[in-house]
């Protein structure tokens, strides 16, 4: 926790953040920003596992991970593909990253059963 706060310090004596969720994009890369939205919705959940909380902190998702948890360390995804049975609901999440490289996340009763990348 300390090396957490610690970074936070460092980033807000750098200009990287200012209230709320204005960011300087000027002073940030693309990078530090995603990276510090992270560690903010990591730090509102603390009822969060530590392993699910260092995901999210790396930009991870793993099985058994919620949707919650997977915005919180992907964001929120460019489509979202959805098929209701007898069984449940299954959905697939579709991040499009860019130069022909497209991520999958299913889940099954809103929790992660896979991921495809």
């Amino acid at each position: 926790m300390k090396v957490l706060t610690l970074i936070v310090f460092a980033l807000l004596l750098t200009g990287c953040v200012v209230s709320g969720r204005n960011y300087r994009p000027s002073h940030c890369t693309m990078l530090e920003i995603q990276k510090m939205r992270r560690m903010e919705r990591a730090r509102c959940h603390p009822e969060w596992s530590e392993s699910i909380r260092s995901k999210v902190l790396r930009g991870e998702v793993g099985i058994g991970m919620t949707k919650s948890q997977v915005k919180a360390s992907w964001g929120e995804p460019d489509d979202i593909n959805r098929t209701a049975g007898s069984w449940g609901v299954n959905e697939q999440w579709v991040y499009d990253r860019g130069n022909f490289n497209v991520q999958y996340i299913y889940f099954k009763n809103n929790v992660v059963t896979s991921w495809q990348d």
